[in-house]
């Protein structure tokens, strides 16, 4: 009876902060066998996918050597700010990025972060091999915010405009 193991396993992605760049890994099984089998099956492909959804700056590559998981930039963009609401000449306008509130802005009102400094999605990598069937694997995928560089650009912002 062929067995297959995955590797890594899936305990490898507990935590990963949002501000750091997630070095690319390479998920792939390996099948193993009772020496007296006779046939062994192979590995003919893999397939991945991600629920809720894949969260921004998450890259998977499939390939016949696994699925290659990475973020070459960070994951902040999975935390997207509910509101930054602001006044030019007394009249109020709103926004997502702070990159988008303009300089003549006479005065930041709210600032709304996402609700959450957390989030987690699940990654299934399902192999299919010679035989017919499959092998999956499943990894919960947490990635935390850090809120202070949010915290420091609402600052910077307010400074800004005294």
């Amino acid at each position: 009876m062929a067995t297959v193991s995955w590797n890594p396993p899936a305990s490898v992605w507990t935590a990963v902060p949002a501000e750091s760049v997630l070095a690319a890994t390479t998920i792939s099984a390996t099948v193993t066998a009772d020496p007296t089998d006779v046939s062994v099956p192979t590995i003919k492909s893999y397939s991945a996918s991600v629920s809720p959804s894949v969260p921004p700056g998450l890259i998977l590559a499939v390939s016949a050597s696994g699925v290659t998981v990475s973020a070459p930039g960070t994951l902040s963009d999975a935390f997207p700010n509910i509101d930054i609401e602001y006044q030019i000449k007394r009249i109020e306008h709103h926004c997502t990025l702070w990159s988008q509130v303009p300089e003549e802005a006479d005065e930041i009102i709210r600032f709304i972060p996402y609700p959450s400094n957390t989030r987690t999605w699940t990654l299934t990598v399902t192999a299919r091999l010679s035989d017919k069937t499959t092998d999956s694997i499943t990894y919960a995928f947490t990635v935390e915010k850090d809120y202070t560089p949010g915290k420091i650009a609402l600052q910077e912002a307010v400074d800004a405009r005294r």
